[in-house]
Order: structure tokens, then sequence, then C-alpha cells
């Protein structure tokens, strides 16, 4: 490979990288309580549908929750119910 031809292709190729990282969007976070001293924040990947009922959908994504708290929490169950607007 030449030399005036490899800045062309690691441009290229970073244009390429930066198009694949773009397209996903951020995750979302939400912290619990809304108001007051932060016990716990959820960060919530890209939703994926996986199948549908009717005018039900089922999604799922990739989620971290973490403590904020100063206290051990030894265990913890979390269930999310999304609506719209229908």
């Amino acid at each position: 490979m030449s030399r005036h031809k490899l800045p062309g292709v690691l441009g290229w190729a970073f244009l390429v990288a930066v198009a694949a990282y773009a397209k996903d969007p951020p995750a979302q976070v939400s912290v619990w309580p809304e108001t007051g001293s932060p016990v716990l924040r959820f960060t919530f990947g890209k939703f994926k549908e996986v199948g549908s009922l009717g005018s039900e959908g089922s999604y799922v994504t990739e989620t971290t929750a973490k403590s904020l708290w100063t206290k051990p929490i030894s265990n913890a169950g979390f269930s999310l119910y999304l609506y719209d607007k229908n």
C-alpha cells in the first residue's frame, strides 16, 4: 500500500467506526427517588422488541441498577412497565 492511500483508508475506517457508534441512542438513566437523596440509579440500554400480541409489545433491554445508598441492599427485585398515550 502506498503512503498516499494510507490516510484515506484510515479516514474511511474512522468514519465507519463513528457511524456505527452513532446509530445507537445513548443510555437512559433514571434515579430513584426523584427528589431528596438518591438511593438507586437505573441505566437502560436500547430497547429491542422480542414479540407482540395485538397492540401490546414485549421488549428486552440491558439494564444496570446501582445502589447510591450508604447502607447495603441485600436483595432486590424490579419490574418495569411502560405505557404510551394510546
